[in-house]
């Protein structure tokens, strides 16, 4: 199984790394994309190092490279997990301005048919997404 996962700039980035050690134990293969906000958040929030997080991930993009190989749909996967979502990504996935590239990796996500999970902040946009998707 291979999944991407996206960290991003809301409250509860421990459930996005707490999800990559799970992940790790299983086996899982993981492509691990963070926010600046998520990394900002991560040390504010929580006492682990941007090098252990990225650590657990079996490879990493920077949210800038557009030309990662998660931005294409030719790049197979079972999925993309993003926890936390931050509303502002929940907005760019909904509204397609693929202006990161969590964004982007979730919208081609959504265009190949692939499972794509938000845990977003609020239960409301949870429940929408999850039927829209």
């Amino acid at each position: 199984m291979r999944l991407i996962i996206g960290i991003t700039g809301s409250t509860g980035v421990v459930y996005g790394v707490r999800m990559l050690e799970v992940l790790k134990k299983l086996n899982v293969e993981t492509h691990l994309i963070m926010s600046e906000w998520a990394q900002k958040c991560l040390s504010m929030e929580t006492s682990y190092s941007l090098d252990y997080v990225r650590s657990l991930a079996t490879s990493t993009s920077d949210e800038k490279n557009m030309a990662s190989s998660v931005s294409s749909g030719t790049h197979k996967v079972s999925g993309m997990i993003i926890a936390p979502c931050s509303m502002k990504t929940l907005s760019a996935i909904a509204n397609g301005y693929d202006d990161t590239l969590v964004a982007r990796a979730a919208g081609v996500t959504i265009k190949e048919s692939r499972k794509l999970i938000l845990m977003v902040e609020k239960l409301l946009f949870q429940q929408f997404i999850l039927k829209t998707c």
